[in-house]
């Protein structure tokens, strides 16, 4: 699925993809006092002036290599990492309008948009005839947002149509425009389709099946557009998806999660604690390595990057634990934890990672490094 937003979020990035809160509001998340908010100052040491501006430097130079790299995956996440300097974003985004990949082209579209480069705007008006439908949307979003002339009327075709993955970006784009006169449609959708459409009822699982990962994850983008654009009863869709009942659902979770950290639901805090901290019954309630955990790691370090978002950063020891997983898309998932907490302190932690033998973390790692050090 075509996902990434670095803003606000590299959401969905969102390309790489307890329940007392009364409690949590006095003890917070996993050391038993309470995060400092991301807007107070980190004491943590600061490297000097000239290491600060070599570290910088070299992000970006490693980051500027990954966007041109042969691994599409590479080229679209590194484009989005750096939204954070634009004036170094714009060439790469500018290259990856022409790219082979539709992915990198939805990256780069959805760059342009999110930092307004009105300069380079017009350039994104040759992707409205795009074949792919989600470089379509991407493309209508970045023409919006630099004030371009453009019809968004197919961005309603798109999300009532039966491909979830092109309704799902659509849904995405809606919300992020702010468009108000899409709430009809999107509550449309968001009903069962036994409800809205018999011919999309017909290809519906069976009473009792649980619905396909691509179709709640529809559900979900839905969802949050109509957060953004004030319906805030649907929040309890994205709540209830953090809880995977099977193997499938997992995805769901973890972009849930991601959600709710965007949204900055705060409400969302004791669930997501639960994710992260609940043990198997009977087992250590410690934060050893022999400690078994109910819920996967990624899931945990998505709900963990979630609460670093909301301003509590305590969960940052869940980062510690996997960033040396067998695993890359893990390691790289402990980057961005790393990332979201913002703290100096993860520098060099993060700067270890940038020789991670895996560009994926490599990339994530200077990703994180920059994020910090620009913000």
């Amino acid at each position: 699925m075509v996902r990434t937003k670095q803003s606000k979020r590299n959401r969905r990035s969102r390309a790489l993809v307890c329940a007392c809160a009364g409690v949590l509001a006095v003890t917070g998340c996993a050391s038993g006092q309470r995060s400092r908010s991301l807007d107070q100052p980190d004491i943590s040491k600061r490297p000097s002036g000239l290491e600060k501006t070599a570290l910088r430097e070299r992000a970006l130079e490693m980051l500027n290599g990954f966007s041109f790299d042969e691994n599409p995956l590479l080229r679209a996440n590194a484009i989005e990492a750096m939204q954070v300097v634009p004036s170094r974003a714009e060439p790469v985004a500018a290259a990856g309008l022409g790219d082979k990949n539709p992915g990198v082209r939805y990256s780069a579209a959805m760059t342009i948009g999110t930092l307004q480069l009105r300069g380079i705007a017009p350039q994104v008006k040759a992707l409205l005839r795009d074949k792919d439908a989600r470089v379509r949307c991407a493309a209508i979003y970045a023409l919006a947002r630099c004030g371009e002339t453009v019809n968004r009327s197919p961005l309603a075709g798109y999300l009532l149509g039966r491909d979830m993955r092109v309704s799902s970006t659509a849904a995405f784009v809606l919300g992020e425009l702010g468009e108000p006169s899409a709430i009809v449609l999107l509550r449309d959708v968001a009903r069962p389709p036994r409800q809205r459409d018999p011919a999309e009822a017909k290809k519906a699982p069976p009473v009792g099946r649980p619905d396909s990962v691509e179709r709640v994850i529809r559900r979900l983008q839905v969802a949050e557009a109509l957060v953004k654009l004030g319906e805030d009863s649907a929040r309890d869709v994205v709540r209830s998806a953090l809880y995977p009942r099977q193997r499938e659902d997992f995805e769901a979770a973890v972009l849930a999660a991601q959600i709710l950290g965007e949204l900055q639901d705060t409400t969302a805090v004791a669930q997501l604690v639960q994710l992260v901290e609940q043990t198997v019954p009977g087992a250590s309630k410690g934060k050893g390595e022999g400690t078994q955990y109910i819920q996967p790691k990624e899931l945990r370090l998505a709900a963990s990057t979630a609460l670093a978002k909301l301003g509590y950063r305590d969960g940052v020891y869940v980062a510690d634990a996997y960033r040396d997983d067998q695993a890359p898309a893990v390691r790289a998932q402990a980057a961005f934890l790393y990332r979201a907490s913002g703290r100096w302190g993860d520098l060099e932690t993060l700067t270890e990672m940038m020789d991670d033998p895996s560009p994926l973390v490599a990339v994530s790692a200077a990703a994180g490094v920059l994020a910090i050090m620009e913000r």
